[in-house]
């Protein structure tokens, strides 16, 4: 989607915009999800701009703070091609709500082009899941197995034990995450 968001967020956006409850989400969804994330996004950028302009006293924010509301709202420091994604050199320069939203795209499609790459991860998702999946791996042979699979998709998926189709949901991506169907994870 390309709106940073927690994993708990992910499965909150499931349940509130998969109408057909199929554990899914399809087009018509999809574009909803879209819509929604949207619309929080630049409430929130609204809001965390306003607070500071108005702290400032005025209409437009310092590069400095312009960085901290970027970083606030999930967005840090990309690094690019893209003009929006160049930092100005001059501490003096001045962003108004605008040229924050457009930086704010700009990044957005950065994250969204590394989760493609990633299976639709981020990679502080990655790093999050890789961390959970060392924990599980106490030998370090980079697998998993045995209880020490079932304690790490229990962790990565809740409540697959008391509902169908979060369970159906988890064998469906361990089948896909196990090459070779021998009941392994490997890294």
């Amino acid at each position: 989607v390309g709106y940073p968001q927690p994993l708990h967020k992910y499965t909150s956006i499931l349940g509130q915009f998969d109408i057909n409850q199929d554990s899914q989400i399809d087009l018509e969804e999809y574009a909803r999800v879209v819509s929604n994330c949207r619309r929080e996004l630049l409430s929130s950028a609204r809001n965390l701009f306003n607070e500071y302009a108005g702290k400032a006293g005025g209409s437009d924010i310092s590069a400095s703070t312009a960085q901290k509301v970027l970083a606030r709202l999930g967005f840090p420091g990309i690094k690019g091609t893209a003009p929006e994604l160049q930092w100005p050199k001059d501490p003096s320069q001045t962003f108004d709500l605008w040229k924050i939203v457009t930086v704010l795209d700009a990044r957005r499609l950065v994250l969204r082009d590394d989760a493609r790459k990633n299976h639709g991860f981020t990679a502080s998702d990655l790093k999050k899941l890789r961390s959970s999946f060392e924990h599980h791996d106490p030998d370090g042979t980079g697998t998993i197995k045995g209880m020490n699979l079932f304690r790490f998709l229990r962790l990565t998926f809740p409540n697959m034990t008391l509902n169908k189709a979060e369970h159906t949901r988890a064998t469906k991506i361990q089948n896909e995450a196990d090459d070779n169907g021998d009941g392994v994870l490997q890294w």
